[in-house]
């Protein structure tokens, strides 16, 4: 990270409660330091993802298994297709679900052109551990384990049914700054504002959305109204708040200029505002 002394990606393992010292997992003599992006499914298979700068070359590379810390590095990005995206809104990001399967997401290309890159590893099913010396039924599907577990390498869930790789399981928290697209104008039309939001996000988000007066010199800004609504993702949705006071009657007036102030929340993560200076239309 850019934090350390060098600009390589670290990784660490947790151990018996504690954490073992971060080793680097990126390969070459990188040149500037790019936020890296982890996720580790229930079995314990788990990826670490990162950008790797090295002059004027950049690619997307990664490291996947359950013992991702020893295992070599494999490039994600296509050769030739354009310049890896790094912004506020795209970066690097790395999923997993519950059967291991992982994830990694990123943008590539210009901007004209850019597209969305998903690379999905497929953790490797469980395989029942053999019967214990002298018989015994400990390795048969659906029954415990007995002393002697998993073949090595192998994680070693309480049962020996295969696990088998399910569907991608999408980013579940935003970026740096939510996707969410605000509109550059509001219709008022029969007594309430018909306001449209466009999320980009590849889950659904929960909003607050406030219309308030602009701030002023000495003027301190007001909520004129107030509604919640949940986007889908990737999707638009307009939402439209009655409006109910006199103050924000005689303020929404044609061509008015107020501040449209929205707090998004994914399904895990903190809270995010956006906000947008927008103009009202009357229909």
């Amino acid at each position: 990270t850019p934090r350390q002394l060098t600009f390589h990606t670290f990784g660490s393992r947790l151990s018996g409660g504690a954490w073992a010292q971060g080793t680097p997992v990126s390969s070459g003599t990188p040149t500037a330091g790019r936020p890296a992006a982890s996720a580790v499914g229930s079995t314990g298979f788990g990826v670490i993802a990162w950008s790797r700068v090295e002059g004027a070359s950049e690619s997307v590379e990664a490291v996947s298994g359950t013992g991702v810390l020893a295992a070599p590095s494999e490039r994600l990005s296509v050769d030739g297709a354009g310049e890896i995206a790094f912004n506020d809104t795209e970066t690097v990001t790395a999923g997993a679900d519950s059967t291991g399967t992982t994830h990694v997401l990123f943008a590539q290309g210009p901007a004209a052109t850019r597209r969305i890159v998903v690379a999905t590893v497929a953790a490797p099913a469980i395989v029942p551990p053999p019967p214990p010396p002298g018989g015994g039924t400990g390795g048969s599907p659906g029954t415990p384990p007995s002393a002697g577990g998993a073949p090595s390498g192998a994680p070693a869930p309480s049962t020996g049914t295969p696990v088998v790789p399910g569907a991608p399981v999408a980013r579940q928290a935003f970026g740096r700054v939510p996707a969410l697209r605000l509109p550059a104008t509001v219709l008022r039309r029969r007594g309430r504002l018909a306001i449209t939001i466009r999320n980009s996000e590849p889950f659904a988000v929960r909003t607050t959305v406030r219309v308030r007066t602009r701030t002023r010199k000495g003027r301190r800004a007001r909520t004129l109204l107030t509604t919640t609504a949940t986007i889908p993702a990737r999707s638009q949705r307009t939402v439209r708040p009655r409006i109910r006071s006199r103050r924000a009657r005689s303020t929404l007036r044609s061509r008015a200029k107020v501040t449209l102030r929205v707090t998004a929340r994914a399904p895990k993560g903190k809270a995010r505002v956006v906000q947008r200076a927008v103009r009202v239309r009357v229909g």
